[in-house]
């Protein structure tokens, strides 16, 4: 495992310039401790006979079928605890203080004229779920020491959660995603439906398993996911079971495939994102339509299949929720929500603004 001081201060101000991350354990239930990958820009296009190279790519969402694998200038492994203690080293260097935030909470109306088009949909039988997102909004300036915060804060996240992130020096994004789109290892490939949300303050893990609403539109992120998957291979969905967060409650259902070809990345992404979790439920009624809802203005990147090659056979893609995005001084911070026929504008609304408070207190801004 890589040491602490085999990253000097020079390096990590470069890395903090332009560079990537993904933070990940060695093997379900080990007990070594958690690993961090990290990548440095410059970062220059992967050629498609070299799928070997570590690289990485986060397309943004809408535009996930113009993939571009990015290769850094170099990469290394480290231990997440030596990480976190040269991101405080590197704070402590400078007196900058934490920025302050005033974020401008997304627009209701907007989300209420987006609720209404999809319950007319579903009404009309053309849909049976779809995903709007909305948007907190703020002006800062992401400095590297702001950055560093972040990172630091994020590594304290549990490990079922994947912290990940890529940045330049003038925009990226960086999360603590719990959910995955697809993890390959040769033909042995895991997914996962996360759908259903019911925070901690709002009741129990009993009352979402018991809810038919979050039931419901969790069976269809399991429908979906399994009908595009049998078309590669032979697939097996375990049971439903309640995924905890420090502030949420999730329903999960791991769903393994053993797939028939050695797998191309591209056609995976294409086949799977968005799953019915973030997009639309069946598919075949198409999803870039939400595009035109209110509120959607620059979504970047939330919701995206960020995707690292981990070498020639081995690839995780994250769904890219519980994240910061930032462009410039405009930083964006979003949430959605599964809207299904027993959906209630009022329960779904008080959810967004849960997952949102979920997100500020893993990054350090809420208590």
């Amino acid at each position: 495992m890589a040491q602490e001081d085999s990253i000097t201060h020079l390096d990590f101000t470069n890395l903090l310039a332009s560079g990537a991350l993904l933070r990940e354990v060695s093997g379900e239930g080990s007990e070594q401790p958690p690993r961090v990958l990290l990548l440095w820009g410059p970062f220059r296009p992967s050629s498609e006979d070299k799928k070997q190279e570590i690289s990485v790519s986060c397309p943004l969402f809408y535009e996930s079928d113009h993939l571009q694998f990015l290769v850094p200038s170099k990469h290394q492994w480290i231990g997440a605890s030596d990480l976190a203690r040269i991101c405080l080293r590197y704070i402590e260097d400078f007196s900058e203080p934490p920025p302050a935030f005033a974020w401008q909470e997304p627009v209701r109306d907007e989300y209420e004229s987006a609720f209404a088009r999809i319950q007319n949909l579903i009404q009309q039988g053309q849909i049976d779920k779809a995903v709007p997102v909305v948007f907190a909004r703020a002006q800062a300036k992401v400095t590297a020491v702001v950055k560093a915060r972040w990172i630091l804060e994020l590594l304290q996240a549990p490990l079922s959660l994947h912290v990940h992130g890529i940045w330049n020096q003038d925009e990226g994004l960086l999360g603590v995603t719990p959910e995955i789109l697809f993890d390959f290892r040769g033909r042995e490939l895991t997914t996962m439906a996360l759908a259903g949300t019911l925070a901690k303050e709002d009741g129990s893990a009993n009352d979402l398993l018991r809810s038919s609403k979050d039931q419901q539109e969790h069976r269809y992120v399991v429908e979906d996911l399994r009908n595009e998957l049998s078309r590669l291979g032979h697939v097996r969905v375990g049971p439903t079971e309640i995924k905890e967060l420090p502030s949420l409650w999730h329903l999960h259902t791991k769903i393994t495939a053993q797939l028939r070809d050695e797998p191309d990345v591209a056609d995976l992404i294409n086949r799977l994102h968005p799953t019915a979790a973030l997009g639309v439920f069946p598919r075949q009624f198409g999803w870039r339509w939400m595009a035109e809802l209110p509120g959607q203005q620059g979504r970047g990147s939330f919701g995206a299949p960020f995707t690292v090659r981990m070498g020639s056979d081995r690839v995780r893609s994250l769904v890219a929720i519980r994240n910061l995005q930032w462009q410039g001084e405009n930083i964006l911070l979003g949430s959605g929500g599964g809207v299904v026929k027993d959906s209630r504008i009022e329960p779904e609304w008080i959810e967004l603004q849960r997952k949102r408070q979920s997100v500020l207190r893993l990054f350090g801004m809420a208590k």
